[in-house]
């Protein structure tokens, strides 16, 4: 069964980075479907490798989370983009910040 988090993808003229709040886990690529595809293969991995663990490391991994200061400037930076009219559909200036779901097999 997967189980949809949360993650959040930003837009520059030349690239893409993207978080994942519920592991703490960030990549970046040239686009955004390479964002997208680099964090579902991100979690995937990271869950199938903290299922490996004992139960007390998995469960510490299954719960690990991006601190706080991160959630706030992304989360802050998503509204901005908003109000600035460049969530999914991008700025004049190349910019964009672009919601996602990411499916967590568990």
């Amino acid at each position: 069964m997967d189980i949809p988090i949360f993650a959040i993808a930003r837009g520059h003229k030349d690239h893409w980075e993207a978080i994942c709040f519920d592991f703490d886990i960030a990549v970046q690529g040239r686009t955004f479907n390479e964002v997208q595809r680099l964090m579902f293969e991100a979690v995937e991995s990271y869950v199938e490798d903290a299922m490996k663990e004992d139960e007390a490391t998995c469960k510490r991994l299954m719960s690990r989370r991006a601190p706080l200061s991160v959630r706030l400037s992304w989360i802050g930076g998503f509204v901005f983009a908003a109000l600035c009219g460049r969530v999914e559909g991008g700025g004049r200036d190349g910019n964009a910040t672009v919601p996602f779901a990411v499916p967590c097999p568990a």
